[in-house]
C-alpha cells in the first residue's frame, strides 16, 4: 500500500463548472487526507499565475476550460512546474486523449462521472508517489549521463553471455564522430576498430586476465580508429564480474583518449635528443653541476674552447675553481644580478651573462647553467656612460677651461692613468697651447710636466704635432724616447714616465686640439681603449665648437644694437638683450617673465596678439610693425621680425628701433603732400649716364598741367621738350650747365606747350645734396610769368 508522509497537501483545481467543483471539493473532503488549502482557478492563465506565485502538491486540470488548447495546455504546466503531478479531469472517457495525456506528462485521468472518495485518495497518493518516483530515476539518470559525459572516455558494460553492451560518453562520441547507435550497443564496434597490429596483444591480455580469475583490472594501451578512419591512442582497463559458480558474466572498465600524452611522451623523446643536440653544439659555453658539491658533471665542446680547460680538468673542477670568492664579491659589485666575473685558465678574468635553472642529472639534483660572455658588451656600456657623464660635466661647467678639465679627469681616473692634459690649437692652426690638466694627488711631480707651458702658446712647428701623422692619427708608445719631436723626455725620464697616448680632438674633420695621457706603468697598446678615447674626442670637439658658438651666439645676442628676445608662445618674455634697457629704459627685470602686451601701445594689442596666435600657423617669418611704451612714458615705433621655433616652443622676436625713421616718413610726406598740391610745376631729375643728360624721376600734377605732355613724355627729357621757336637757347645753356656742373640758377624764357601755345616762365634749377653732401638730384621749378610779363608791356606803353 503506498503511503503518504504526513503533510498538509495543498491542491491547485483547474475547472471551471461551479457543481463540478463543489463535488470535487466533497469527494475530497470524504478521502481523510490532510488538505492545508485548495485553490480553485477557471481558466489556464489563472492556473499559470497561481503556479508562478506559490507551490502544490497537485494540480486538477480540466482540458475543456475555454483558454485551454487540449493537450497543449498539459505541456505547458508542465514545463512551470515538472516536479507537481497533473490529473486530468474530463466529463467523458477517452482512450485516445488518455494516452497523449499520460504520455505527455499527466501521473493520471480521471471522469468526473465516476469520481468517488476511495478513486480521488488513491489517485491522490499514487499520483504524488508515481511524481517523486520519477523525479528519483530522473535524477539519477542524469548523475549518471553527467559522470559519463564528464569524462573524455567511454564507460562501457559488456553481458558476456550474450554479447550486449552499453557504452556511453558523450564527449568521446562526438570528439571522435562515431554513428551514435552503433556507439551505444553495438558489440562489433570495439574489435572492428582496433588497429590490426595491436589488436591480437590486446585479446591475449584480455584472456590471460580471464585465466587468471583476477578480481583486479586488466589494461592496455593502442591504436583505435575514429569515425574518419583515422588512429589515435587510447589506455583500455576493463575489470570482469562472476556468477556464484565462478563464471564470468559481464566485463565492465573505461577507454580514455591518450593520444595527447602519447604524443607528450613522443615530443619528451625528440626533445631529449634535441637538447643534447643543443647542449652539445651550442656555440656558448654550457655545463651542469652538483648542486650540494658545486661540481661539474657535463660540460659542452664551447665551454672547453672559451675557457681553455680540456673535459677532464673540468669534471675534476667545481664552480669555485671558475668563480672563486673573490670574484663573487666582484660580482656583488655589478649592477646586474645575471652578471658574474668568472676565472679562465691563464687567469684571465670575463664577465659573463649567466642563465641557470634547476634539473635532474642521472638521479642527481643539480644545476645546468648557460654562460654568455659579455667583457666586451659591459665594457662597451660602462665606457658610453663614462663618455656621456664626461661630456655632461663639460655642458655644465661655468667656462670652457672648466668644462674641458671636468670631462678630462673623469676619462684618466676611468682609464687608471696617473697624468693628462688637452691642448687646443688657434685658429690659424700655428700655435698651441695647453687649455688644461689633470693628474693623481699622490704625485704631485707631474706638475713639472705642465710648469714650462702654464699661459704661452708653443710653435705648432716645434711639437710633436709638426708632423702631419701625429696631428691627424693617434699615438701609444711605452717608451717617450721613440718620438723626436717629443721636448719632455728629460722631465718624463725624472718621473718614471713610461706609457704616453695622444689623441686628435676632431670637428668637421679638422683636429681642434689633442687630448694626451701619460702613465708610470708600461701598457700595452689597446684597440678598444684608442677606439674609446676617439670617440670621446670626436664628440668633444663637438661640443667645444657647440660652445664656442653659442657662446658667440651669446655674445652677439646681447650686443645686438638690435631688440631681440625670446617669448612663451602665450607671450611671456624669457630672456632679452641688452638694447631692450637702451631703446626702452627696461632693466631685464622687469620684462622677463612679464606678457608682450603689457608693453604695446593700446592701439596696437589687437593686431600684435593677432601675430602671436597666427605664429604658430606660418612656417615663414611674421613681420609686423607695433608702438611700445617706454620706460620713460615715451612711444616708441619698433619693426618686429617674429620666429617660432616650434622644437622649442619658444617664440624668437627680432626689433629694430624706426622711430626717427617714422617721422622722417612723416616729415617726408609732408614735404610730398606741398609739392603734390603746389601750383609751381615742379620736376625732379638725376643724371643719365647712357646720353649724359638729366632724366625725370618725379614730377608734380602741375606740371602735367602746365605743360599738357603725358608722362611718358616727361620722363625723357623734361627740360628741352618745351623749348620752341622763340626759346632763348642761351638761357637754355645756362640751365644745362647747372644742372650739369650742379649750380643754381634762374632763367626768365619762353617755352611751349605740346599743343604748340606759348608762354613766358620762370625756370629755376637747385641741386639737392645726399647725406654725404654729395649732389644726386636736381629741382626744376616753373611757374606761369605771362600774365606779369603782359602786365609789365601795358605799363611800359
Amino acid at each position: 500500500m503506498i503511503t503518504i508522509k504526513p503533510q498538509q497537501l495543498r491542491i491547485l483545481v483547474v475547472e471551471d463548472n461551479l457543481g463540478d467543483y463543489i463535488l470535487f471539493e466533497e469527494y475530497l473532503h470524504d478521502t481523510g487526507l490532510d488538505v492545508k488549502e485548495v485553490q480553485n482557478v477557471i481558466t489556464v492563465a489563472e492556473a499559470k499565475q497561481a503556479l508562478a506565485n506559490a507551490d502544490y502538491d497537485l494540480v486538477f486540470l480540466d482540458l475543456s476550460l475555454p483558454d485551454s488548447i487540449g493537450i497543449q495546455s498539459i505541456i505547458d504546466l508542465n514545463k512551470m512546474a515538472a516536479h507537481i503531478p497533473i490529473v486530468v479531469l474530463s466529463g467523458m472517457e477517452d482512450t485516445q486523449t488518455t494516452t497523449e495525456a499520460i504520455v505527455n506528462g499527466a501521473q493520471d485521468y480521471l471522469i468526473k462521472g465516476e469520481l468517488e472518495s476511495k478513486l480521488l485518495s488513491k489517485t491522490i497518493r499514487y499520483s504524488i508517489e508515481r511524481k517523486r518516483n520519477l523525479e528519483r530515476i530522473k535524477q539519477s539518470n542524469e548523475r549518471y549521463t553527467m559522470v559519463s559525459n564528464a569524462t573524455i572516455g567511454v564507460v562501457w558494460d559488456v553481458n558476456l553471455a550474450n554479447n550486449e553492451v552499453v557504452r556511453s560518453g558523450d564527449t568521446f562520441l562526438h570528439t571522435h564522430g562515431y554513428e551514435e547507435k552503433s556507439f551505444t550497443s553495438d558489440f562489433s564496434f570495439w574489435g572492428e576498430r582496433v588497429h590490426p597490429e595491436d589488436i591480437i596483444a590486446l585479446e591475449a591480455v584480455i584472456k590471460a586476465h580471464l585465466l587468471s580469475r583476477s578480481n583486479k583490472f586488466w589494461e592496455y594501451e593502442y591504436r583505435f580508429q575514429n569515425g574518419a578512419g583515422e588512429y589515435f591512442y587510447v589506455h583500455d582497463r576493463g575489470s570482469v564480474i562472476y556468477d556464484d559458480n565462478d563464471v564470468p558474466v559481464r566485463m565492465l572498465g573505461t577507454m580514455m583518449d591518450i593520444t595527447e600524452r602519447k604524443v607528450s611522451q613522443e615530443k619528451l623523446r625528440i626533445s631529449e635528443y634535441n637538447y643534447r643536440q643543443i647542449f652539445d653544439n651550442n656555440p656558448n659555453p654550457m655545463w651542469i653541476y652538483d648542486s650540494a658539491t658545486m661540481e661539474f658533471l657535463e660540460v659542452n665542446p664551447a665551454a672547453i674552447q672559451h675557457y681553455g680547460y680540456d673535459r677532464e680538468e673540468f669534471l675534476e673542477m667545481c664552480m669555485e675553481d671558475i668563480c672563486p670568492k673573490a670574484m663573487q664579491r666582484e660580482s656583488l659589485s655589478l649592477k646586474n644580478s645575471l652578471l658574474q666575473v668568472h676565472l679562465k685558465a691563464g687567469y684571465e678574468k670575463i664577465i659573463v651573462e649567466v642563465t641557470a635553472y634547476p634539473i635532474d642529472f642521472a638521479g642527481r639534483k643539480a644545476m645546468q647553467m648557460l654562460i654568455r660572455d659579455v667583457t666586451e658588451k659591459v665594457r662597451a656600456e660602462e665606457e658610453k656612460r663614462i663618455l656621456v657623464h664626461s661630456l655632461e660635466l663639460f655642458r655644465n661647467a661655468a667656462s670652457l677651461t672648466k668644462g674641458l678639465n671636468a670631462c678630462l679627469e673623469s676619462i684618466r681616473n676611468y682609464l687608471g692613468w696617473e697624468h693628462s692634459e688637452i691642448w687646443m690649437t688657434d685658429y690659424q692652426k700655428e700655435y698651441i697651447r695647453l687649455q688644461t690638466y689633470s693628474y693623481t694627488t699622490e704625485f704631485e711631480h707631474f706638475q713639472e710636466m705642465v710648469d714650462p707651458f702654464l699661459q704661452k702658446d708653443v710653435s705648432l712647428a716645434q711639437t710633436i704635432y709638426n708632423d702631419s701623422h701625429n696631428r691627424q692619427h693617434p699615438i701609444w708608445l711605452n717608451n717617450l724616447h721613440e718620438m723626436e719631436d717629443f721636448k719632455r723626455t728629460s722631465v718624463s725620464d725624472k718621473i718614471g714616465i713610461h706609457s704616453g697616448i695622444s689623441i686628435p680632438i676632431i670637428y668637421d674633420e679638422k683636429h681642434i686640439g689633442w687630448m694626451v695621457f701619460f702613465s708610470k706603468a708600461v701598457h700595452q697598446p689597446d684597440d678598444s681603449i684608442l677606439s674609446f678615447l676617439g670617440e670621446v674626442c670626436k664628440q668633444l670637439g663637438a661640443e667645444i665648437e657647440k660652445r664656442n658658438a653659442d657662446e658667440m651666439l651669446n655674445h652677439f645676442f646681447l650686443l645686438s644694437n638690435d631688440l631681440l628676445g625670446i617669448a612663451t608662445l602665450d607671450g611671456f618674455f624669457v630672456r632679452i638683450n641688452n638694447a631692450f634697457l637702451r631703446v626702452l629704459g627696461y632693466d631685464t627685470h622687469e620684462i622677463n617673465g612679464h606678457d608682450v602686451i603689457d608693453f604695446v601701445h593700446p592701439e596696437d594689442k589687437q593686431q600684435t596678439l593677432e601675430v602671436l596666435r597666427g605664429i604658430q600657423e606660418k612656417a615663414s617669418v611674421s613681420v609686423m610693425e607695433n608702438r611700445f611704451i617706454a620706460k620713460d612714458q615715451s612711444v616708441r615705433w619698433i619693426s618686429w621680425s617674429v620666429t617660432y621655433l616650434p622644437d622649442e616652443k619658444l617664440i624668437f622676436a627680432s626689433g629694430r628701433d624706426i622711430t626717427q625713421q617714422k617721422e622722417e616718413e612723416l616729415q617726408l610726406r609732408l614735404r610730398e603732400s606741398v609739392i603734390t598740391n603746389s601750383n609751381d610745376a615742379i620736376v625732379i631729375t638725376e643724371p643719365n649716364l647712357e646720353n649724359k643728360c638729366h632724366r625725370a624721376v618725379y614730377f608734380n600734377t602741375a606740371f602735367v598741367r602746365l605743360s599738357g605732355f603725358d608722362s611718358s613724355e616727361i620722363m625723357a627729357n623734361p627740360t628741352m621738350m618745351m623749348v620752341g621757336e622763340k626759346t632763348d637757347l642761351e638761357a637754355i645753356a645756362k640751365i644745362e650747365d647747372a644742372i650739369k656742373n650742379w649750380k643754381h640758377e634762374e632763367v626768365e624764357i619762353i617755352v611751349y606747350r605740346k599743343n604748340g601755345e606759348q608762354f613766358w616762365a620762370s625756370l629755376e634749377v637747385v641741386p639737392v645734396p645726399d647725406a654725404k653732401g654729395e649732389f644726386t638730384h636736381a629741382i626744376s621749378v616753373f611757374r606761369d610769368i605771362s600774365a606779369r610779363k603782359k602786365q609789365k608791356q601795358k605799363k611800359r606803353f
